[in-house]
């Protein structure tokens, strides 16, 4: 069983991780860090490549743990969906989605890491990944080489590829701008690829996971 750090609309590459694994417990006893996908993901606009990041405040300080972290207020709502609609509208499948995605983003809740988990649930079951999963009760050091607290929760993750090193192509709104993307947020999988996210996932691991990344990393064989 394998510590996943919470991730608020996770990468490809957190994904993959996750149907790599038989069971996933989400880290919330560690010292809360910050500028990592806990709080924020990417998407690919005409421009670029574009956080999306949710306020946050640490009722502790610097000492908060990552279940104490509160969402500072609910205005990043209103800014994300009118962000996605700006992104995404001509997608091929952003009628089909989006009433997904804002229920997902208008989750109540004041704990981030709850607000997280909510979303990663809808996810698995679009992405048909059967993992299971629930939340740590005591943190535990992992060697920094295989800690995937680390390793999947870097900024700008979507350039720095950590595990996952060859991506499965889908058609994206702005690729002839400014080219195909790699590990972006979810969000843009499903919107672009609609139905056939969870295909584009099991390629993604099929062609990265072989037998020693398995066992570098505990997961299933």
């Amino acid at each position: 069983m394998k510590v996943f750090p919470t991730a608020y609309m996770p990468s490809m590459e957190y994904l993959v991780c996750c149907k790599a694994a038989d069971q996933i417990l989400i880290e919330q006893e560690e010292t809360y860090p910050k500028q990592t996908l806990r709080n924020r993901c990417y998407v690919a606009t005409s421009q670029g490549v574009q956080p999306l990041i949710v306020p946050v405040s640490k009722p502790n300080g610097n000492n908060t743990k990552t279940k104490e972290i509160k969402i500072l207020d609910t205005s990043f709502k209103k800014h994300h969906l009118k962000t996605l609609k700006s992104v995404y509208k001509s997608s091929a499948f952003y009628d089909y989605y989006y009433d997904i995605v804002e229920d997902i983003i208008m989750f109540q809740t004041e704990s981030l890491i709850e607000y997280n988990f909510h979303a990663l649930k809808t996810f698995f079951k679009l992405l048909n990944i059967s993992t299971s999963m629930d939340f740590n009760n005591k943190f535990e050091q992992e060697p920094e080489s295989s800690d995937l607290r680390i390793l999947l929760s870097k900024k700008n993750s979507y350039n720095s590829f950590q595990i996952i090193e060859t991506y499965e192509k889908y058609s994206q709104v702005f690729e002839d701008k400014i080219g195909f993307v790699p590990n972006l947020s979810v969000l843009d999988l499903i919107f672009n690829a609609g139905p056939q996210s969870g295909t584009v996932i099991n390629c993604i691991y099929e062609n990265n996971f072989d037998s020693s990344l398995l066992g570098l990393f505990s997961f299933k064989s």
